[in-house]
Order: structure tokens, then C-alpha cells, then sequence
């Protein structure tokens, strides 16, 4: 990878991949955790941290920098396609984060356990996908969209973000 913007945003997705696994397999799980179960508090946590990441963070910084890059460039499908997956994704995230806000602390019964599993597994279908869309459509493209210099100071940016 020739951009440090695309070597910082392929980092953050295998983090982001690393979550959604962990997310996917304790969906599969028949029978919710009791609130005493570390492990899932452990991947609670480390989802909420992520999802605030992404939603806050990394998206922003797409859609303010790297998209209108895209635009002008002639690329602006591929800059709208992940532009709506972004919002896709926010909704899933924010009914699930209302979700464990409300069971925080507390067993799960098998309504909400159902109702977990099923907006869990959205988002981690949604977010493996794009993802996926991301590393093969926009970060093979942002060494020929970015100027070294610009590079350099978008990561600095970011970073300091």
C-alpha cells in the first residue's frame, strides 16, 4: 500500500473485522450470556469503543475528504455506494447501542436476546461487506488520488483527530 492514509484505514478495518468476528460468533450462540459473563462484556465494550470509532471518526473523515476526492476524480459511484452504506450502517449501529444501553447490567431475556442477535448480525453483515467494498474499491486508489504531500497531512490529520 502506497498511501499512508490507506495503510491507516487498512488497519483500523482489520480491527474492525477483528470485532465483527467476535460480534458473528457470540451471535450464534443459543442462550444469552448471563451479565456476569466476562468474555461478552469484554466484546460489548470493544464494540461500543469501535462503533463510536467508525461512526464518529472514520466515517467522518471519508465523507468530508476522501469522497469529494473521489468526486472530482470521476469516481463518485463508488463515493455515493459506501456514502449510503455509511448511513445503512449508522442506523443498525445506533438501534443496537440503544439496545445494550438498555440491558447494560442486566440478564438478557430471549426477546431481547433474539432481538440482539438479529441487529448484531445486521451490523456485522453490513460492515464485513463494506469493509470489503473499501479495501478492494477506495484504498487501491488513493495513491493515484493523493499527492504525497497531501498524504502525509491527511494522516496527520487524522491521527490528530
Amino acid at each position: 500500500m502506497d498511501s499512508q492514509v490507506g495503510r491507516m484505514m487498512h488497519d483500523e478495518h482489520v480491527a474492525t473485522l477483528a470485532v465483527m468476528n467476535r460480534l458473528e460468533a457470540a451471535c450464534r450462540a443459543r442462550r444469552a450470556p448471563d451479565a456476569s459473563d466476562a468474555a461478552f462484556s469484554s466484546l460489548i465494550s470493544d464494540l461500543r469503543a469501535k462503533l463510536q470509532e467508525d461512526l464518529q471518526r472514520h466515517f467522518a473523515f471519508e465523507e468530508s475528504l476522501l469522497f469529494p476526492l473521489l468526486d472530482d476524480a470521476g469516481e463518485g459511484d463508488i463515493a455515493a455506494v459506501l456514502g449510503e452504506e455509511h448511513d445503512a450502517i449508522r442506523d443498525v449501529a445506533t438501534s443496537l447501542l440503544a439496545l445494550l444501553d438498555a440491558a447494560a447490567g442486566a440478564d438478557w431475556d430471549d426477546a431481547s436476546w433474539a432481538d440482539f442477535r438479529r441487529q448484531a448480525g445486521e451490523l456485522a453483515e453490513r460492515q464485513i461487506a463494506h469493509v470489503q467494498k473499501e479495501e478492494l474499491g477506495l484504498l487501491p486508489v488513493l495513491p493515484d488520488l493523493l499527492e504525497p504531500d497531501q498524504d502525509a497531512d491527511m494522516a496527520m490529520s487524522y491521527l490528530s483527530a
